[in-house]
């Protein structure tokens, strides 16, 4: 009976049990009901802090509330950035026109001073010193001025009560006589350029060709016959010839055959000269340093020639100027100072 006969307590039991397990079946029902609701929450949320712009929260209140908060000190920030970028900018707009003026009033200083371009600080402290100088030098002539303006009134003072009209009667008499004599002086002066001018015609139209002849001749043997005349065209520039017949300005020559000729004119000037006698003798100071080889041994046999006829002393401080007069000229004669 015992065994068989229905336990209340373990029914209670069973019953309670049965009751917590329907319980527990409810609450695990609306547990995941709510993990659902909660999930959709959850993604609502999260879509609708992508949608403001709060992605980097991923679906985090606390952590949009973080970044809203940053969010308003950058804005805070921003908002004192743009005062200060406007502040800058209006200072920037203020300098500028400052700028302006200044540029204005530099270039209206410029044309003050003559300029119309913008000129270097140095060249206006340079103009500068000179204004100074040049108003030394004023100040310093008018101090003179004044000071002979005060000289000349005392004399006038004086001459107010001296009597040097006479003496002044005399100095004009003397300066009239002076001038008469300038006069005559002047006449026989002219009669003198006359003469001169005269002369110097006459040489012109009898000895100037002459000359050049001459000259052609030197020229002729200083360059090997490469150039034979020398002579002056219509505009009486001066010219030279070559064996066949080209003729070539002296402004078209090179520097050494221009030196050749030159010294073909000098030398056939004293050799052709009146006044010059053959006593007299051509002094030459280290005339062939600046001819090449060939050149300075066609000059050294043109010196030779007129040695033949008058004694030529020529200074040089070269050896190789001594070998090549002795080469061309055997009996020259070498003296060392």
């Amino acid at each position: 009976i015992m065994l068989f006969r229905p336990n209340r307590v373990e029914e209670e039991v069973e019953n309670r049990l049965h009751e917590a397990r329907w319980v527990l079946l409810q609450d695990k029902n609306k547990l995941e009901a709510n993990e659902a609701q909660l999930q959709d929450c959850q993604q609502a949320i999260e879509a609708f802090l992508d949608s403001q712009g709060l992605s980097e929260a991923h679906g985090s209140i606390r952590r949009a509330r973080a970044l809203l908060d940053d969010a308003r000190e950058a804005r805070a920030e921003a908002t004192l950035d743009d005062q200060r970028r406007q502040a800058l900018h209006a200072q920037k707009a203020s300098v500028a026109h400052e700028l302006d003026l200044l540029d204005e009033q530099r270039m209206a200083a410029f044309a003050s001073l003559g300029y119309t371009e913008p000129v270097p600080v140095s060249v206006i402290d340079s103009r500068l010193n000179r204004a100074y100088q040049m108003r030394d030098a004023r100040q310093q002539t008018k101090d003179s001025l004044n000071a002979r303006y005060g000289e000349l009134k005392n004399q006038l003072g004086a001459a107010l009560h001296d009597k040097e009209f006479d003496r002044l009667k005399l100095q004009e008499v003397q300066v009239e006589t002076r001038l008469g004599e300038s006069l005559e002086e002047l006449a026989v002066l002219l009669v003198q350029k006359r003469l001169l001018q005269t002369s110097i015609d006459a040489w012109e139209s009898h000895s100037q060709p002459l000359v050049y002849q001459q000259a052609g001749r030197l020229l002729s043997l200083m360059t090997d016959g490469a150039w034979t005349q020398v002579r002056l065209n219509a505009s009486g520039e001066l010219e030279v010839a070559d064996s066949l017949g080209m003729v070539r300005s002296a402004r078209l020559l090179s520097t050494g055959a221009c030196q050749q000729l030159y010294l073909s004119i000098r030398l056939a000037l004293l050799i052709t000269a009146d006044n010059v006698g053959r006593s007299v003798p051509i002094v030459a100071d280290d005339i062939l340093v600046n001819f090449d080889g060939e050149r300075r041994r066609g000059a050294a046999r043109v010196l030779a020639e007129v040695a033949r006829s008058r004694q030529v002393i020529m200074f040089t401080c070269h050896r190789e100027v001594v070998s090549l007069m002795h080469e061309v000229c055997p009996s020259a004669q070498l003296t060392e100072l």
